[in-house]
């Protein structure tokens, strides 16, 4: 591995660590008429914007108190942040003055010796499927809890509702949802969502520093739909975490735009393991420049410029499904992700339905590409899900 390809590796695992992959959370797609095709009349959000900003702040970092009732002898419990090996105080990888820390951040020679940098791809994620049902303390949910053990064994997750959310989720402002009848729905949609990807999918999430994937079911969120984060693990080797989906269940609303919203969030995931591997390996298709690429001249991501994304969008539309797609390239993909996905489990693709205007189909054809040369698809279908209904929008479009 050459200089700059360890630098980058270091950055990614950095960027993992501290949390600041996640993305801002999300809240509601357009529940208005569906993206028109690429020869309509540019369309025009209603005041208020139908495809809803973030609420009030940032994803939420893996720092977190609190424990979780776990079945013995699996993962760690969280800790509230990384302490540097051999001291009390919080570790900050990122400060010139800590322990090993590099004094050339540009000689790879002089890298942090506790910051993992070796290409794991694939960690032991055996116990998510042999886990034993963990009973709260609400009667009438009892069956959901066994019906949510039933789903994460089957899938690799871990898969929390109720009473059984963790305090440091509910620290945070989410609120829990104990309805039997909310949670119900939740957990057969998520289970339908889920039984689209191919076989073992999730446990290829497992990967690097990441020790499992938990699934939070939540009754309110106060940013939006769902989110997905780390959050850091007690562990004698230092860096290794968890990565989490939280899921806002609220009401029919929220319930109703669950297959959407898991789906874009999971993009968030498979995001990251791409970048991941093209930042550890040479040869893989993604980088930075050929996403941008794609992407028109004169186009920039607004990150945190609200009124340069309305901008960007206002340009250039035909490049994305939301204008939320434009703050910056992992929303664009969850959003083109997202978008696709929903469709194809609704029935909204093929003769007589709409397609995503082409520049979109491009987008999501070198993302797709970028999914199949990250991940071990030796037991995968020819044709995924995604992969089948871009292929059908190309035919009608």
């Amino acid at each position: 591995m050459n200089r700059k390809k360890r630098i980058a590796a270091l950055l990614l695992t950095l960027l993992m660590l501290t949390g600041l992959a996640a993305c801002r959370r999300e809240t509601a797609p357009p529940t208005g008429p569906v993206p028109a095709p690429a020869d309509a009349a540019k369309p025009i959000e209603p005041d208020g914007s139908a495809d809803a900003r973030p609420g009030s702040g940032e994803e939420e970092t893996g720092a977190a108190a609190g424990t979780v009732d776990e079945p013995a002898d699996t993962t760690p419990d969280p800790a509230a942040e990384p302490v540097r090996p051999g001291t009390d105080e919080p570790d900050d990888p990122n400060d010139p003055g800590a322990p090993g820390a590099p004094d050339d951040p540009d000689d790879p020679d002089n890298m942090p010796d506790w910051i993992p940098v070796t290409l794991n791809l694939q960690n032991d994620n055996s116990a998510a499927h042999r886990q034993e049902v963990r009973y709260g303390e609400i009667p009438e949910l009892r069956e959901y809890y066994e019906l949510a053990t039933e789903i994460g064994n089957r899938y690799g997750v871990w898969i929390f509702i109720g009473d059984l959310v963790p305090d440091w989720v509910l620290d945070s402002g989410n609120e829990p949802q104990c309805d039997p009848v909310f949670v119900k729905r939740a957990l057969f949609l998520m289970d339908e969502v889920l039984s689209v990807y191919p076989e073992g999918f999730f446990d290829q999430l497992v990967y690097g520093v990441y020790t499992r994937l938990d699934f939070y079911i939540v009754g309110f969120s106060p940013v939006g739909m769902g989110y997905v984060s780390q959050i850091q693990e007690e562990s004698t080797v230092f860096g290794a975490a968890r990565s989490y989906l939280c899921l806002d269940a609220e009401d029919d609303v929220q319930i109703d735009v669950l297959p959407y919203t898991l789906t874009h969030e999971i993009a968030h995931l498979i995001d990251w393991r791409v970048q991941y591997v093209a930042a550890n390996e040479e040869g893989h298709l993604y980088s930075d420049e050929a996403w941008m690429a794609l992407n028109p001249e004169g186009f920039v991501y607004a990150w945190d410029d609200n009124d340069l994304e309305l901008e960007m969008y206002d340009r250039y539309y035909e490049y994305f499904v939301y204008s939320y797609g434009a703050c910056n390239p992992l929303e664009d993909r969850a959003t083109l992700m997202g978008e696709l996905m929903d469709a194809a489990m609704d029935g909204r693709i093929g003769e007589g339905f709409y397609s995503l205007p082409f520049p979109c189909l491009e987008k999501l054809d070198f993302f797709f590409r970028c999914i199949r040369d990250s991940f071990d698809t030796s037991s995968w279908p020819e044709e995924t899900l995604w992969e089948g209904a871009l292929r059908r929008m190309r035919e009608v479009s």
